[in-house]
């Protein structure tokens, strides 16, 4: 059994949890994410009330994603890159799933290269070891934490 103060201080430190973990739903942040590489299109999100709001959406190249990203994470702002909407990410994972069973690994990869022209493009591309060794090795979620020097006179921050 602890002390008053003592049980006091942790029910005040509890309390300052709950209050950061709130506050950190309402944090406004960034959300970029990939759709296709063949096709170069990218999602940004914006949430301007966290969690909390509709996000404001657009489609653009990943080039202009990674401006927007850079521009917001210089404003101080908290920006994410998300892989799981990544079309041939996805089916690149989901191929191999070992919780989906051969046949169900199949039918995904049938109704995929059909539906998806883009998987179908990366499949039969010359590049296409390079392709599938870069996407696998990158994670669902990671925190974007700004371009490199060198490479950051490349993508010149667009007015806004």
């Amino acid at each position: 059994m602890g002390s008053p103060l003592i049980k006091r201080l942790d029910a005040l430190y509890q309390r300052a949890q709950m209050v950061m973990k709130v506050q950190a739903d309402h944090a406004p942040f960034v959300s970029i994410a990939p759709w296709s590489f063949m096709k170069n299109e990218c999602r940004v999100e914006y949430f301007p009330e966290g969690h909390y709001q509709k996000p404001e959406r657009i489609t653009t190249t990943l080039h202009d994603a990674l401006m927007i990203a850079q521009y917001y994470y210089e404003c101080g702002l908290y920006v994410q890159f998300t892989m799981s909407l990544c079309i041939e990410w996805l089916f690149l994972y989901v191929r191999d799933d070992p919780r989906y069973s051969p046949p169900q690994q199949k039918s995904w990869y049938t109704k995929c290269t059909e539906e998806y022209p883009e998987i179908k493009a990366m499949l039969e591309s010359e590049q296409r070891f390079e392709i599938i060794g870069a996407l696998r090795r990158m994670p669902q979620n990671f925190l974007f934490k700004g371009l490199p020097d060198d490479i950051k006179d490349d993508y010149k921050l667009m007015d806004f």
